[in-house]
């Protein structure tokens, strides 16, 4: 078999079938990341009110702002922190291909079709992206 490059999309953070598992991140982590901003971007906003720095109105706009471009960078790089796992334990599609089980894939896929089979394969290998879930499950 020779080694194919995926094309690198973001992915998550719980592959690997073939038994090692890093840390949990995904939607919980970025939950709480946004929790945190949230909560500074009160506490910016009391404090530019308490102080006399801003009214109200233009407190909560301005906050509101900050908050717009904290959760974008936030999100870039969460996303970019998936991506990178992911490319560590998967350097290859044959790197995910040999810790799965290619018999019952192919079953699922000629019984229930390529989505399911996707579908599937992404829950044998959570962190792995459409992309490359939908061509290794082609390639069957």
């Amino acid at each position: 078999m020779t080694q194919q490059p995926h094309d690198g999309t973001p992915g998550g953070s719980r592959p690997d079938p073939a038994g090692t598992r890093p840390q949990r991140g995904g939607p919980a982590r970025m939950l709480l990341c946004f929790a945190g901003v949230l909560a500074l971007a009160v506490v910016a906003a009391v404090l530019l009110v308490v102080t006399g720095a801003a009214e109200l109105q233009t407190a909560l706009v301005v906050v509101a702002w900050v908050m717009v471009l904290l959760s974008f960078g936030l999100s870039r790089w969460l996303t970019h922190q998936r991506k990178q796992r992911y490319l560590t334990l998967f350097p290859t599609l044959d790197d995910v291909r040999r810790g799965l089980d290619e018999d019952a894939l192919r079953t699922v896929r000629d019984r229930d079709g390529v989505p399911q089979a996707v579908r599937e394969l992404r829950r044998q290998v959570p962190g792995m992206p459409l992309t490359d879930a939908a061509k290794l499950v082609r390639e069957l």
